[in-house]
């Protein structure tokens, strides 16, 4: 997608960090747009948008690990709390898990800065018995996993816009 997309996450982003600057901004999200060499891994910027406003955004890289298996690491993590953003946050993950199918990843690693806590009940599945792989949420600084997520509940999902070229 184009420029006006980066800019029009910016309010969001700034949720996240509210020292941000629009230049930052853009320098931060065009480097994740940017194509890289197949074998430097896959990144990208994923939002979800309802109604023409973008609900969530979330930024993710594709990891090599020993033996050939991937990992998708996920930051920058910004949806508005519940109950407003439990569908745009559902539409997320789900976005997540078409990424990782496309690129054979095996699990993947959510750090959640504050505020964004409570996504930890929404997303965490370290055994994959809900989800269908291991998603393994952690808050920012710590070395331990958050609580695994109930059931999950079906929602309507907002619709999906990748900033990716």
């Amino acid at each position: 997608m184009g420029a006006d997309k980066i800019e029009q996450a910016f309010p969001l982003v700034r949720e996240l960090r509210g020292d941000l600057t629009l230049e930052a901004w853009r320098d931060y999200a065009r480097s994740y747009l940017a194509l890289k060499p197949i074998d430097e891994g896959h990144r990208g910027i994923v939002v979800a948008e309802h109604a023409g406003y973008l609900r969530g955004l979330l930024s993710y890289d594709v990891l090599p690990e020993l033996f050939g298996r991937k990992t998708m690491a996920v930051r920058d993590v910004i949806v508005p709390a519940l109950p407003a953003g439990q569908p745009a946050a559902r539409s997320l993950l789900e976005e997540l898990f078409d990424i990782c199918q496309a690129h054979r990843c095996g699990s993947i690693r959510i750090d959640l800065t504050k505020g964004m806590e409570w996504l930890a009940e929404e997303w965490s599945d370290p055994a994959g018995r809900v989800f269908r792989l291991p998603v393994t949420c952690f808050f920012s600084g710590s070395r331990e996993t958050a609580p695994q997520v109930p059931a999950p509940r079906r929602q309507q999902r907002p619709r999906l816009v990748s900033l990716n070229p």
